[in-house]
């Protein structure tokens, strides 16, 4: 928060200015509206948990800052919820605004002796985002990097001819840089010297045994052998059943050709010729 002040009992100049931000803006007292606020205006916020025994305690200082601007406020501890609105007796009509920040200040642990300066004029606030801290911390960037650019930034705003010029030029431009560090040598604990060798580590059968999971298994072997005994004998009939099919498909083996010869002979056996005659004769 920054404090702005403005010098008392100096005159406003009635005509042109050459430079209107040197002029001091004059305090907006009680009874200058003249007439109440038409509409009610409100704002809400939700506040974490762990701040509900804080803002029980410090929600009486709050009404009393706010009563002087006839704003009221409510604390809903079962919602968990801030809420600020306007009411006949509101006197400025730019409060409202101030007490939304108040609220959003104290559910951001700003503690309420810090949060209600925010109602007094040239009083402002400004929430710095952690997450971009966090995200500049992990690519290895400090965070004093990003308070320098916040400090230069105030003090170029504070400058009138610096407001509508590029500040990209006065601001540092920070670049991570990957050190690598040495890690430590992790060093050996020593076991304590013993003469006695290690013991034997156990058998898988004998872990079986103990648990009695050895003889289960044995009798599930079993019966997965006749299980599978069936299935064999199945392969081997679809087997046969597929070759004799095939066989049907086999052409069969086509003797060799052979061209008939004429066979004669000279020498004639005359007796057994006779003999052969004879015997057809008798039948």
């Amino acid at each position: 928060m920054a404090d702005d002040e403005t010098e008392e009992g100096q005159e406003l100049p009635t005509g042109p200015v050459e430079n209107a931000w040197n002029i001091p803006i004059p305090e907006f007292k009680k009874g200058d509206m003249k007439h109440p606020l038409l509409e009610e205006s409100n704002f809400s916020i939700l506040f974490p948990k762990y701040r509900e025994k804080y803002l029980r305690e410090c929600w009486p200082v709050l009404q009393k800052a706010l009563d002087e601007y006839g704003v009221k406020c409510d604390l809903d501890v079962v919602e968990g919820r801030m809420s600020v609105y306007t009411t006949r007796k509101t006197w400025d009509p730019a409060i409202i605004l101030k007490a939304r920040a108040i609220i959003i200040l104290l559910g951001r642990s700003v503690p309420v002796e810090q949060a209600i300066k925010v109602l007094k004029d040239g009083n402002t606030h400004e929430i710095i985002k952690v997450i971009r801290v966090v995200e500049q911390t992990m690519e290895n960037i400090h965070p004093v990097y990003l308070l320098k650019t916040l400090m230069i930034k105030k003090q170029l705003s504070q400058d009138p001819k610096m407001k509508n010029e590029d500040w990209s030029r006065f601001i540092p431009n920070f670049k991570s840089k990957n050190v690598q560090r040495k890690q430590p040598k992790k060093k050996k604990e020593k076991k304590p010297y013993t003469p006695f060798p290690p013991p034997q580590l156990e058998r898988k059968v004998d872990k079986d045994m103990a648990e009695g999971s050895f003889f289960i298994k044995q009798e599930e072997q079993k019966k997965a052998k006749k299980r599978r005994l069936p299935e064999d004998k199945k392969k081997e009939v679809v087997e046969k059943q597929t070759e004799k099919r095939a066989k049907a498909f086999v052409a069969p083996e086509e003797p060799e050709y052979k061209p008939l010869t004429k066979t004669t002979s000279s020498n004639v056996d005359i007796d057994a010729l006779k003999k052969k005659v004879k015997k057809l004769g008798k039948k």
